[in-house]
């Protein structure tokens, strides 16, 4: 048995991407544990029961009140982060050895300044899969593969709040629902809200707007019941809005964000909606995927604000028809707009 540390710091996507890595580790008898910041604290409890975390406060004061605490704690760290940041951290650790990604495959260059043992060029695309190969790596031998869904289990508390909070909107919490995924207006990877709402009109099954903490600036109409993620709850309630999905044979349908990979890490049935980013690198392992087919020379692309001069139109795209075709659903005429229905 080895006592493992991941350094997998940001963000909320990524890190759930790297879930599976914990699992098959745990699985395999070793003893894991797992450097967060402390924005995603709340994750913390709702981690398997065998991988402890540990909570970076950022900033240089958290950093320093750090130094040493992984000496003689653990027997390697497992760097999937790959940016100045984690590998700063790790050296602040003390963590010898610590084990990373190849110089050009890391995500920001200054990373390699520092001295880790080094993955030679992955021969996976997809983020979990490269995470696996480099625990393969710093074990010298080969792991089970990678652990199925569900990796977050909401308490038998969130489930309960939840429910209520599904009563308060008109919905029934026994019926199958859809969950449409908006997200900031200025991120590119976001589908337009005004198709969100369209086949949120459009859905015959009870239908739910989801809106994470950078979304306070969006309003929308009475008539659409809206989940908004706010404060230390926000997370527990997604992850158990996941649960309840998968209990009840709903959906959730959205853009490559955090919120989706939570929903898709409970065991929910997952539809991503990709543009400008590669779904062969971070899209859900074994979850639906729908791909825009605007043929960009800029894509793939990483970045938070559109280069272009006319903005995002990766996610335009895609329009409500394939994705009422994909899911199978009925495409009906809009719903009538009933304020009864369910408010915010």
């Amino acid at each position: 048995m080895s006592r493992i540390l991941i350094l997998r710091l940001s963000s909320l996507g990524d890190i759930v991407q790297a879930l599976p890595l914990a699992g098959t580790l745990e699985e395999a008898g070793h003893q894991v544990s797992w450097l967060l910041e402390d924005r995603f604290a709340g994750l913390g409890p709702l981690l398997r029961a065998g991988v402890l975390p540990m909570i970076w406060k950022r900033g240089w004061r958290g950093a320093w009140k750090l130094r040493g605490q992984g000496q003689n704690r653990f027997d390697l760290a497992l760097d999937l982060q790959g940016n100045f940041k984690s590998a700063f951290l790790g050296r602040i650790l003390g963590l010898k050895p610590i084990f990373g990604f190849a110089r050009n495959e890391l995500r920001e260059s200054l990373a390699g300044m520092f001295r880790q043992e080094r993955l030679p060029p992955s021969s996976s695309l997809h983020m979990a899969e490269r995470g696996w190969e480099l625990a393969c790596f710093a074990l010298g031998k080969t792991l089970p593969p990678l652990s199925p869904p569900p990796h977050l289990v909401p308490t038998p508390e969130m489930e309960k709040r939840l429910r209520a909070i599904l009563v308060e909107k008109g919905i029934s919490p026994s019926a199958p629902l859809y969950v449409l995924v908006a997200g900031a207006l200025e991120d590119p990877r976001v589908w337009p809200l005004s198709q969100v709402l369209s086949l949120f009109s459009r859905l015959e099954n009870p239908s739910l707007v989801l809106l994470g903490p950078r979304e306070d600036a969006l309003v929308l109409p009475p008539w659409v019941p809206c989940l908004r993620q706010r404060g230390s709850r926000g997370l527990e309630d997604l992850v158990a809005l996941g649960a309840h999905l998968r209990k009840t044979g709903g959906k959730a349908i959205g853009h490559d964000g955090g919120a989706m990979h939570v929903l898709h890490a409970t065991g929910a049935s997952t539809l991503f909606l990709f543009g400008p980013q590669d779904p062969r690198r971070t899209g859900p392992r074994g979850g639906d995927v729908l791909v825009s087919k605007d043929d960009l020379p800029c894509r793939p692309c990483l970045k938070r604000q559109c280069a272009l001069e006319s903005g995002p139109i990766c996610m335009e795209g895609i329009t409500v028809e394939q994705v009422l075709a994909f899911l199978g659903a009925p495409r009906s005429f809009p719903k009538k707009k009933d304020s009864k229905e369910g408010v915010e």
